[in-house]
């Protein structure tokens, strides 16, 4: 009979250690985030075209583009996913940042026009990819050191 410390290391285990020490969960997703992540994908390009299309648009997309984001990264948080953090923390952060730039340069709407639709545009490449990414549902390194 073999005792458990006579037992030899499975080597067919999934492995609970990356080789830098980070603990990486299977799958800690959840079907509630995948559906926020896929929500924030719609809102933002739904968003992007409908200010292509009338600037002012921005007032209500930003208010619900907050609230997903909000809830994407208060979900994320909960199940240590740390890019998912990032894609929800990113929305409220961008929507503020557009907020203090209008309001600081004091655009009207059409003063406005150009620049936001340039920097929600590059927003919109670098975060869909990243919320396509968390939708997956791929493990990330785990928040829990």
């Amino acid at each position: 009979m073999h005792s458990e410390s006579d037992s030899p290391i499975n080597p067919y285990a999934p492995p609970t250690e990356a080789a830098d020490g980070i603990v990486v969960k299977p799958d800690s997703g959840g079907a509630g985030l995948k559906r926020l992540c896929i929500a924030q994908m719609i809102i933002i390009i739904l968003a992007l075209l409908a200010q292509m299309w009338e600037i002012e648009t921005i007032v209500i997309s930003g208010f619900v583009f907050s609230l997903i984001g909000l809830s994407i990264t208060i979900v994320a948080y909960r199940r240590s996913r740390p890019y998912a953090v990032i894609a929800g923390g990113s929305a409220v952060g961008y929507a503020l940042l557009l907020i203090v730039v209008i309001n600081l340069n004091k655009w009207s709407p059409a003063d406005a026009e150009y620049p936001v639709r340039i920097m929600s545009s590059l927003y919109s490449a670098a975060f869909v990819p990243l919320l396509a990414y968390c939708a997956r549902g791929t493990p990330s390194p785990s928040l829990d050191r």
